[in-house]
């Protein structure tokens, strides 16, 4: 799932919240990231610290890209036979 932190008020006006990401062992940027459908990301949801997010759209042609080179047949084409000798 896509989530980017969301904007709180603070005594200083408005701010996005700043959410560590266990995974990763840093802040989520403020672009979002995609994460893992966790309790832990459900609970950040539900207490108002992060929201969901559309992926960007490079981001989501990149990771189909990804996706169809990892499902294309990668072996090696055979090796071609050794022409015989014409003398």
């Amino acid at each position: 799932m896509y989530i980017k932190p969301r904007q709180v008020q603070t005594h200083d006006g408005l701010m996005l919240a700043n959410v560590y990401d266990p995974e990763r062992r840093d802040r989520l940027p403020p672009e979002g990231r995609d994460v893992p459908d966790t309790p832990y990301w459900r609970r950040r949801v539900a207490e108002g610290g992060v929201e969901f997010a559309t992926e960007p759209a490079a981001e989501v042609a990149w990771n189909k890209a990804i996706d169809t080179l990892a499902s294309m047949d990668h072996r090696s084409p055979p090796l071609a036979q050794p022409k015989e000798d014409l003398q």
